[in-house]
């Protein structure tokens, strides 16, 4: 299947690299008129070609942890795909990279282990010949058994996604309100499963913040306070635009306060503390006794949810173009401090991906210990897309 994914406790930090292929991301401006296309050959011929407009993913891992998959197995798959004749190269492809960076925070006087995980699934396996589809996503769980959950929807969520995609078998079957409905439904369909499991998920649950990519479109789905952004930049301009990927579930959001609310929950601040000091809002049950959950949605959190908190996702639709650089997925240990103003200056630098990805976490760690006395879990995946330097790697 191509996922890469850690499942380790204890390496300080866990990296994760892998590079695909694309001919174009623009808009299909050279498609030649019906009369060009006059006989089965030329169409077959051009179809061959506009394929390759599509993603095409060769991951590895790098680091102290294993390839999911044997060598000798990836290869085959690669193989047979390219005997398919999707994602094979030519003199006109442009290199894509994608990295990632997991690392462990810092509580004082415990043994922490590291409750983000991130997802890369490289080629997401479905029925719609000579289509080329991939997923990633940020996952930061919280509370005594996060880690639990964060793995357990790591497992999970690929094998749900590759039977949801299963029926399709033609691309203008997967409308843009298809993907969404197939996107929530296994949003839905993994935390149903996560429930049924013995992990105590009272005060325990994980965020998921991911981006379907495929036909130059990313659909990007959040459930909590993870983020994504993509930086755009046009060929002959110096400046660059910072687009948000996703909306953050914060219970003070009108939308957000009105549903709990209506669930008799109550959304405001550390009680007993002046306002400036209580940090963010927070759920709570009516006496205040807890759970204090910093986010209106999330997976998990059955207490939260039973006071209004809920695991529906929202969506954002963006079109990849050649404007379109890099796109960032990152749990929110990054953001606390770090704005996607920020994060955009290190993205832009000249320095490779590996460097990128080291700098945004190392500036967040940084942060942490200068405003707090623990340091989050901290996660980034970086997506390069064409147009970029091809070493950047």
């Amino acid at each position: 299947m191509g996922v890469c994914g850690s499942t380790r406790k204890k390496e300080d930090e866990i990296w994760t690299r892998g590079s695909f292929s694309v001919k174009s991301v623009s808009k299909d401006d050279d498609q030649p008129s019906e009369d060009v296309l006059d006989s089965e050959a030329e169409r077959r011929k051009f179809q061959a070609g506009a394929n390759r407009k599509r993603l095409t993913l060769k991951g590895d891992l790098v680091g102290k942890i294993d390839l999911t998959k044997p060598k000798e197995e990836s290869k085959e798959q690669r193989e047979k795909y390219e005997e398919q004749g999707s994602g094979t190269k030519g003199d006109d492809i442009s290199d894509c990279h994608y990295v990632a960076l997991s690392k462990k925070g810092f509580i004082p006087y415990d043994e922490k282990v590291n409750q983000d995980a991130v997802l890369c699934i490289e080629r997401v396996p479905h029925n719609i010949p000579r289509l080329d589809m991939h997923f990633f996503a940020a996952l930061d769980g919280h509370g005594h058994f996060g880690r639990d959950v964060s793995q357990t929807i790591l497992q999970t969520f690929p094998v749900e996604l590759e039977r949801k995609l299963a029926p399709f078998t033609e691309l203008e079957e997967l409308t843009n309100e298809v993907v969404c409905v197939l996107l929530r439904e296994c949003i839905d369909t993994v935390h149903t499963s996560l429930l049924k499991t013995r992990i105590p998920l009272q005060h325990s649950g994980t965020t998921f913040c991911g981006s379907l990519i495929f036909d130059n479109t990313i659909y990007t789905m959040n459930v909590g306070d993870s983020q994504s952004m993509m930086v755009t930049q046009n060929p002959n301009d110096e400046d660059y635009i910072i687009h948000d990927l996703n909306i953050l579930h914060s219970p003070e959001r009108p939308e957000e306060k009105v549903r709990i609310e209506a669930a008799n929950g109550v959304v405001h601040k550390l009680p007993g503390i002046p306002s400036e000091e209580a940090g963010p809002y927070r759920v709570w049950l009516p006496d205040m006794s807890g759970p204090g959950l910093a986010m209106s949605r999330s997976l998990g959190d059955t207490v939260a949810h039973s006071v209004g908190v809920s695991h529906e996702p929202t969506f954002n639709i963006q079109k990849i173009d050649e404007t379109c650089k890099y796109v960032l997925w990152a749990s929110d240990g990054v953001f606390e401090f770090l704005t996607t103003a920020d994060v955009a200056e290190v993205l832009m630098t000249d320095n490779t991906l590996q460097e990128k990805a080291k700098k945004i976490v190392k500036q967040s760690v940084k942060l942490w210990r200068r405003y707090d006395s623990v340091v989050d879990d901290i996660s980034v995946i970086i997506l390069q897309l064409p147009g970029c330097s091809a070493h950047q790697i």
